[in-house]
């Protein structure tokens, strides 16, 4: 095989393995809709970290990227959820700070973490319990009601995600280490990231989607609506 196209099949590979590089869990594929009427999804602030890295492998958290993530984020998911005929409403970013939910917070990243590591994690790590197609979890009644005052919905719809992106000096260094041994040695960005939604209503966990790839792009508006297309795959309508 030709060194060029030897090294755009490598190029390349991690791209299209990226495609197909998610997973989700759910417990019903409708939504609860009382007397026939659409259900309200707040949307929560999303918890998002955009970061650059280096040639050595280090991460630089990248504040304006971040802010601009969210940004873009927010309106491609709400654009995203309109094409499946769903509406989400975004809750105030303020509410990250509200010291009267921050029991709910630290509850769902406990959530987040038992999702990831016992649902979406190694296999040693699964949960016989916790089948293919269902979740098991739950935020709690308590603190389901809380946040369903503040935000007046029936589902919270939370979004978790972390990016990376190549410092030009990390894409020379990939590039040589194909060029010199044949293998694609040195990762380049990953988008990692997991979104779940809770029923307000019960506390329970009814959808989780995990993302892990190689592709994905935040920073810009139009990259940002695949990502959103990827997050809310298979949501429940």
């Amino acid at each position: 095989m030709p060194t060029t196209r030897r090294l755009l099949i490598l190029l390349l590979l991690p791209v299209v393995l990226a495609s197909c590089a998610g997973d989700t869990a759910r417990e019903a594929a409708r939504l609860h809709r009382a007397a026939g009427s659409a259900p309200r999804i707040a949307l929560m602030p999303p918890d998002l970290t955009l970061a650059r890295l280096s040639a050595g492998g280090s991460e630089t958290p990248m504040a304006a990227w971040t802010l601009a993530a969210e940004r873009n984020l927010t309106l491609a998911l709400m654009a995203a959820a309109r094409e499946r005929g769903l509406e989400l409403t975004p809750a105030p970013r303020s509410l990250r700070r509200d010291p009267a939910l921050q029991p709910v917070w630290r509850l769902h990243r406990g959530l987040e973490t038992a999702i990831l590591t016992h649902r979406f994690g190694k296999a040693r790590n699964r949960l016989p319990a916790k089948g293919k197609a269902s979740l098991g979890w739950s935020l709690g009644l308590e603190a389901a009601a809380a946040l369903r005052r503040r935000v007046h919905a029936d589902y919270a719809l939370f979004v978790s995600l972390t990016d990376t992106y190549a410092s030009p000096g990390r894409q020379a260094l990939g590039v040589a280490t194909v060029l010199l041994i044949g293998l694609p040695l040195v990762e380049g960005g990953r988008q990692q990231g997991l979104a779940t939604l809770v029923d307000l209503r019960t506390g329970a966990v009814v959808w989780a989607r995990h993302l892990d790839r190689s592709s994905g792009d935040l920073r810009e508006a139009e990259p940002a609506h695949e990502t959103a297309a990827a997050l809310l795959k298979d949501l429940p309508q």
